[in-house]
């Protein structure tokens, strides 16, 4: 199930960016804990929640009006890959409306690589 967190990496940086959600899991010194319920925003600064992918998503729509979503596109010469769009609906983000990340192996990798992209673009 842990894969469905974002990595201790990306979490710090969200933290970093303002990210304060409530979340089912944290890490504490880069080490991921489960918690059943949810909890609020660790004290110590190494710690950080371990936010959903979708709950990054919905903060960097929210707060930096940056939509973002991986696909899989089939084209027949290059075959089955997977891609990631932004679609930014922002004056903060001087970069073009849509950004795409492409020939990503798996769906998860379009993800990551897209939450990554999102950060850069907030910092």
């Amino acid at each position: 199930m842990n894969h469905n967190f974002i990595p201790y990496p990306e979490a710090l940086a969200l933290k970093q960016l303002g990210f304060f959600e409530e979340c089912f899991g944290y890490y504490e010194d880069g080490t991921f804990i489960f918690w059943y319920g949810s909890i609020q925003e660790p004290e110590f600064l190494l710690n950080c929640t371990a936010p959903l992918y979708s709950q990054a998503f919905k903060f960097f729509r929210d707060n930096y009006k940056l939509a973002g979503h991986a696909e899989l596109v089939n084209i027949s010469h290059l075959g089955e890959h997977h891609e990631f769009k932004i679609i930014n609906f922002s004056d903060y983000v001087d970069e073009d409306t849509t950004l795409v990340g492409t020939g990503y192996s798996s769906h998860e990798e379009a993800e990551l690589k897209g939450i990554q992209k999102l950060i850069e673009l907030c910092r």
